[in-house]
């Protein structure tokens, strides 16, 4: 009876400590970690992440059209129609100054085209409309290379003095080669180069029209370039 007494308080105590070691033995066990939440890594908005095939990296802003710029222009208005004039003040800075001051004094209103030879150019600007007048104020040549063809604008000149410039302009009808690097191109026609044309076809003698070919205005305008 004692026997049996002392083995029923010994089985339950243990029990107790064998299920004690099972815990401690439990909690010994390796358990893959996982990262806490914050530290596990993103790509931000500032990190570059790879880009698939026909991705860019950065769209770039689309270029705003810049604004025509406005060139001075001559208009020159005659009897037989209205042409306008391009200057080229890169190449004849100081022929183009010198005739924009002439227009803005209104010095070309009511002359003539005194000269005119087919195939070659119309000449006119003369305030005698004879080919011999001028102002008395000269300028020098400004020869460059440059072709002159149907519709350039070039410095009339005394001959053998190539510092003769003055007032006078013609309008060349045609390639003229003999005039490349010995006149001063100054502009060129860029709209109503028929008007030239018109004029080429008067009847003349000796070169000078048998009708009066008359500027009847030549004006500064301001245009916007590419019109």
């Amino acid at each position: 009876m004692t026997g049996m007494r002392m083995l029923l308080f010994v089985l339950p105590m243990f029990c107790l400590l064998l299920a004690c070691g099972c815990t401690e033995a439990k909690e010994k066990q390796p358990v893959a970690e996982t990262p806490p939440p914050e530290e596990v890594t993103k790509p931000s908005q500032e990190e570059e992440t790879p880009k698939g095939e026909g991705e860019t990296a950065k769209t770039e802003e689309t270029a705003e059209p810049k604004e025509p710029e406005e060139v001075e222009v001559g208009v020159l208005e005659t009897g037989f129609g209205k042409m306008v004039i391009e200057f080229y003040p890169d190449l004849a800075p100081k022929t183009v100054k010198r005739i924009k001051e002439l227009i803005g004094k209104g010095f070309y209103d009511g002359l003539i085209f005194h000269r005119v030879v087919p195939g070659f150019c119309i000449q006119g600007g003369d305030p005698t409309g004879t080919g011999m007048g001028g102002t008395d104020e000269t300028i020098p040549g400004e020869f460059t290379k440059t072709p002159f063809v149907d519709g350039s604008v070039g410095m009339a000149r005394s001959q053998g003095k190539p510092d003769s410039n003055d007032c006078q302009f013609f309008i060349t009808l045609g390639r003229a080669d003999n005039l490349d690097n010995n006149y001063t191109l100054f502009g060129k026609v860029i709209e109503g180069l028929e008007v030239a044309h018109k004029i080429e076809k008067v009847e003349t003698f000796q070169s000078r029209p048998t009708e009066k070919v008359k500027i009847i205005s030549f004006r500064l305008e301001k245009r916007k370039t590419g019109k």
